[in-house]
């Protein structure tokens, strides 16, 4: 029954950060997980300790809203400058070391699958499932697509079921 499916990746707007995006937000990801183990830790210690620990994460939590803050404004920036510019000051770029064996999703095959070549069993990248995480670069993506292995990628469409976890198909222009 595996012959009749199709392997594709399934990433996440985050797989077209800019290195500046992406530190940004691997200092977010860096800061949460400090205030889950200073929350834990809290748990167990005594109260003059727990005092000490609640202000250190009061300090955490603000530095994360501060890192959150300049990505959200780095991100709406270069959305707006691409829109002033109609899409030539920067396309995005799928970081290829970023897609790994864990993010390969099995669909059944279809008339779209078949009509455009897709062998059934094998992994593919004619398509492409983007789960929606940042609003300002999945706008990017809509309107000017996306660029991997040298190949410019669109949107495609999305189904109901999608639209609703807010995912986005995405295909190879060529084809």
């Amino acid at each position: 029954m595996l012959d009749s499916q199709i392997n594709l990746y399934s990433i996440d707007t985050g797989h077209f950060y800019s290195n500046r995006e992406n530190y940004f937000s691997k200092q977010i990801f860096c800061y949460h997980k400090e205030i889950e183990d200073l929350k834990n830790e809290n748990l167990k210690n005594t109260i003059s300790q727990s005092e000490h620990r609640t202000s250190l994460i009061r300090h955490k939590k603000k530095k994360m809203k501060q890192a959150k803050e300049r990505l959200a404004t780095l991100l709406a920036n270069k959305l707006h400058q691409n829109e002033r510019t109609d899409g030539r000051d920067h396309i995005r770029h799928l970081r290829e070391q970023d897609l790994r064996e864990n993010k390969i999703i099995s669909v059944f095959e279809s008339t779209l699958s078949r009509t455009i070549g897709i062998p059934a069993g094998e992994l593919t990248d004619t398509l492409f499932v983007v789960q929606v995480y940042y609003d300002d670069i999945f706008k990017d993506l809509f309107f000017y697509g996306f660029i991997y292995n040298g190949e410019k990628y669109r949107y495609f469409t999305s189904s109901a079921g999608q639209i609703r976890t807010k995912k986005a198909v995405f295909i190879k222009e060529s084809v």
